[in-house]
């Protein structure tokens, strides 16, 4: 399970992009992505568990009516715990 949860993760993250507006928001690289996951059976129930920790950076693109840039901010985000027993 961790080389399918890692590409999945690498796929969904690098592809991710929100427009809003006249701004777009993407994840324009994945510093880190650390962690496990596993399927296992127990009592017939299939149970799924997952530990990451994931450091992205993104940048966000103000662009005028015309399509022309107009301002860039750029970040790094870190999701220091993503796991199925965290909220």
């Amino acid at each position: 399970m961790g080389d399918w949860s890692n590409n999945t993760l690498r796929a969904a993250l690098s592809a991710f992009t929100h427009k809003m507006n006249d701004a777009t928001f993407s994840i324009v690289e994945i510093s880190t992505l650390t962690g496990e996951a596993s399927v296992s059976i127990r009592k017939g129930k299939k149970i799924i568990s997952f530990d990451y920790n994931i450091v992205l950076k993104w940048q966000c693109i103000l662009a005028d009516s015309d399509g022309q840039q107009i301002s860039k901010v750029e970040g790094k985000y870190e999701l220091p715990e993503v796991a199925n027993d965290t909220e």
